[in-house]
């Protein structure tokens, strides 16, 4: 895919303008050399389903559903022969969006893959059971149902309650910690129930840095969009909306943001059982993709509600005051699984412009995290968590790096 060019003849005419939108930045704004781009360690992620087969079978499942839907939509890309408000509507308006290059090599790649039986039981599981005009027929949501679902009800409910008693556990520790802080902080008893709490969370992006330009050339210089997908505590799932930095990135500089940085998605803190995780989904893609990824992100919005009611379904008639928190924590997992996976399907399969996406994810021990040290199981100490850096990679299709972005961010509290 192309991005921003200009030549070397108009290189003073770009270094002046660039100077000048430098100046017009909100205060504290500033493009700079690397030199200026300290690196920290990554952030913390989602975990790893290796530890839970039952809902890896659930996710590996969804996601064969939607490789089909996706490779069945790319064949044909027509809005009208498909469900207004189905994920294969919101994949045809994907593909409407993309430029022509890419509905061309989606369309005889997906044809291919389609036409070979083999390469269908290969990509899509149980699904390559049905034709792929049968599947279209079936789309998605009758694909993937809670009935018929990898889902072994009784395993999927074992591994739930166990993740809600390792948090159950883990909040008494935590509750046990706070009182002992406030008995040896001065506080007075009579002060203890006014103490602010936490009413919002924030991800904050600091500064991006341009490791290697996607054309690595001397001539082009990168527009690039950031969006994604965030996990609340209970489970909730929520598209980001795509923003874009405001400058055209050459190789070696640096953006930085004023501080405290930008605010890259916000959660309200709700009533309810701690620890609990948030997790976030970042995905980088080139400005001038059509709106691709973008309008792909509406149609992933509808495969993890159709997984978590799955779960929900399976796991019906399991109580516990922290079932919210488990099922948000295998959720977090799940999505964080599904969306690399896929996105890594789509580059392998035609689409190598997509950087692949990075999940963060920040655990919030209690609602008095901010008051104390607690940087041994989550980093939390006096608002915000330490700066900690994401690396976004353009794959090719043979996994080599072309385009590298570093962005460091941190993840901050807000009280009452």
């Amino acid at each position: 895919m192309s991005t921003l060019k200009r030549s070397r003849g108009v290189a003073a005419v770009a270094a002046l303008a660039a100077a000048c939108l430098t100046a017009t930045l909100v205060p504290g704004q500033a493009i700079a050399q690397d030199r200026d781009f300290i690196e920290y360690p990554p952030a913390p992620t989602a975990g790893s389903l290796r530890e839970t087969p039952a809902l890896a079978r659930v996710a590996d499942d969804a996601n064969n559903a939607f490789k089909y839907a996706l490779a069945t939509v790319a064949a044909n890309q027509d809005p009208a022969a498909y469900r207004e408000g189905s994920v294969e509507a919101d994949l045809a308006a994907a593909f409407a969006a993309a430029p022509a290059d890419v509905r061309d090599k989606a369309k005889a790649a997906s044809t291919r893959l389609l036409d070979s039986p083999e390469s269908r039981k290969a990509e899509f599981g149980r699904h390559a059971a049905h034709s792929p005009e049968e599947f279209a027929r079936l789309g998605f949501d009758g694909a993937f149902t809670a009935d018929s679902a990898m889902a072994d009800k009784d395993a999927l409910t074992a591994e739930i309650r166990a993740i809600a008693d390792r948090i159950e556990q883990e909040s008494r520790a935590e509750d046990a910690a706070h009182l002992r802080y406030l008995k040896y902080s001065g506080i007075p008893v009579s002060q203890w129930s006014a103490l602010p709490q936490v009413t919002d969370l924030r991800l904050r992006l600091e500064k991006i840095k341009v490791v290697e330009e996607t054309d690595n050339n001397a001539f082009g210089s990168d527009e690039i969009a950031l969006g994604g997908v965030r996990v609340d505590n209970d489970g909730t799932t929520e598209k980001i909306a795509r923003f874009v930095p405001p400058f055209a990135f050459d190789q070696g500089e640096v953006f930085t943001y004023a501080a405290p940085g930008k605010s890259y998605t916000r959660f309200d803190i709700n009533p309810g059982a701690y620890p609990r995780k948030y997790l976030v989904t970042m995905i980088m893609a080139e400005e001038d993709d059509g709106g691709f990824a973008e309008v792909l992100n509406a149609a992933w919005a509808k495969v993890k509600d159709k997984v978590k009611k799955v779960i929900e379904e399976a796991i019906e008639g399991l109580t516990s005051a922290f079932l919210g928190a488990a099922l948000a924590e295998a959720l977090g997992q799940i999505v964080a699984w599904l969306v690399t996976t896929f996105v890594g399907w789509i580059i392998n399969l035609f689409y190598d412009d997509l950087f692949k996406p990075v999940t963060v994810a920040v655990k919030l021990p209690s609602k008095w995290a901010y008051r104390y040290d607690n940087g041994v199981t989550s980093g939390w100490d006096n608002w915000r968590t330490g700066t900690h850096t994401s690396t976004f990679y353009q794959e090719t299709g043979d996994w080599s790096a072309d385009g590298i972005y570093k962005a460091n961010i941190h993840w901050e509290l807000e009280t009452s």
